[in-house]
Formats: C-alpha cells, structure tokens, sequence
C-alpha cells in the first residue's frame, strides 16, 4: 500500500505535468523527463485499473463471506414441520445447493482476490520505481526544484497553521498530520506529525472530560444535589468516572 508520502509525490508529478514539460523545454533534460513522463502516464494507467479491480473484487469477497450458509438439516425440520415429509426433503435439498453456491462464490472471489492482488503489487512496485526516476530528473532543473520547494513549504505552513489549531480541534490535528505525513523527511515534518497526533489525542481527552463533566453535573442537580451536596457531589464523581470510562471504550 502506498504511504502518505508517496501519495501525493505521484499526485504531485502528475498534476504538474504540462507545468513541469514547459518549464523544461530548452533544458538538458527536457527529451529525458518527456520519455519518462510517457512510462510513467503508461504505468500509473496500468495500476489505477488494477487498483479498481482490486477493489472490487475484495467488495465481492466480502459480500460473499457476510450471505450466511444455512444447516440443510434444521431447513429440513422446519420445512417438514410446515408442510409434510416432501416438502422438509425440498428445504433441505434447496437449501444444501444454496450453501454449495455460496461456497463457490466464496472460492471465486478468493481467488479473483489473490490474483487481483498479485497484479496491484506488481503495478504498484513499477509505479514507484518510475515516480522515484522523475522525482530525481526533476528536481535536477533548477527552475522545476525551486517550485516544488515552495509548493512543499506551502503545504509546511498549512500544516503548522491547522496543527496549532488542534489542542480545540481535533479534525484539523488530523488534517495536519496526514500533511506532516506526506511531506516526509521535508524540514521536522516526522517530528510535527507526531505532535499533531498527541495533540489529537488530548483533543480527544479534553472533550471527554468535558463531557463527563457536564453529565455529571446534569446527574448531580437531578437527582438534588443542590439540597444534598453531599449526595451531590458523590453522584457527580460517580457519573463523572462512569462518562470517562463510557466515553473511552466507545
């Protein structure tokens, strides 16, 4: 499966592609990134349709395994005990060529999963090795490095901006580590993504405890806390430690 990173390189390289020929017209390299641009058009094709085969077919598999196989046996009684002997052996004839189907478009899909696969893994692994040969010819025309540079850095502070957003807001934290992600080794990118994921975290932790408090507060003034604030406070503490761990496991 591909990571985050290379992702949005082959999305990168792919979008800039008229951009990027343009921009290395009348350079050295410019017959060299156009070959590659043909091999690398020619095989991002050739994995997309694998891709979608593959998809599909594992789609297939998994509706195959959820239909439920019924016991011939227990159709039989049930259908004996509604209408008679002959009508028991139907149900447990009709019901035994109904688990053999099944079991048969089980193995298909299985099979078409296995070699679907087999065909993604390999396209895949060609993908990369293409993506890899343009990303370094590219980045040897100083014009095309120097804008994708400052693409990267735009993308850099987008992500620092969403990041410093998530201790409140945990949809962005998420939004900023898949960027931290896919940026790679690109300045403290690694290190910024796991910050983004502890400050998800305590997003998540703070909106818990918040929410702990409020029932327990509800629990707490419901059932006389105000009279008894005593009796208050324990239901409080109760319904609070009952949220946390409620909210948790969820």
């Amino acid at each position: 499966m591909l990571t985050a990173y290379e992702t949005r390189l082959i999305k990168e390289i792919s979008d800039n592609k008229k951009n990027y020929l343009i921009m290395a017209h009348g350079s050295e390299k410019n017959s060299e990134i156009s070959e590659l641009y043909d091999r690398f058009s020619s095989v991002f094709s050739n994995y997309y349709s694998n891709l979608v085969d593959d998809t599909w077919n594992r789609m297939g598999y998994q509706n195959a395994l959820k239909t439920h196989k019924v016991d011939p046996f227990i159709a039989g009684g049930i259908g004996q005990g509604i209408g008679g002997v002959g009508a028991g052996i139907y149900a447990a004839a009709n019901t035994a060529s109904n688990n053999a189907e099944i079991d048969a478009n089980r193995a298909y899909y299985e099979h078409e999963v296995s070699n679907s696969s087999r065909s993604l893994s390999s396209s895949e692994s060609s993908l990369l090795s293409i993506t890899r040969q343009l990303d370094s010819v590219l980045d040897s025309v100083s014009s095309i490095k120097e804008y994708r540079e400052k693409e990267k850095e735009k993308l850099y502070l987008e992500a620092k901006e969403l990041c410093q957003k998530g201790i409140l807001d945990t949809e962005s934290a998420k939004k900023a580590q898949i960027i931290f992600d896919s940026l790679g080794d690109y300045k403290d990118s690694i290190t910024m993504a796991r910050e983004c994921c502890d400050r998800e975290r305590k997003s998540n932790e703070l909106v818990i405890a918040l929410a702990s408090a409020v029932l327990g507060l509800f629990f707490a003034v419901t059932t006389g806390g105000l009279e008894n604030p005593g009796f208050g406070i324990f239901v409080f503490l109760l319904i609070f430690i009952c949220g946390e761990i409620g909210f948790r496991i969820r």
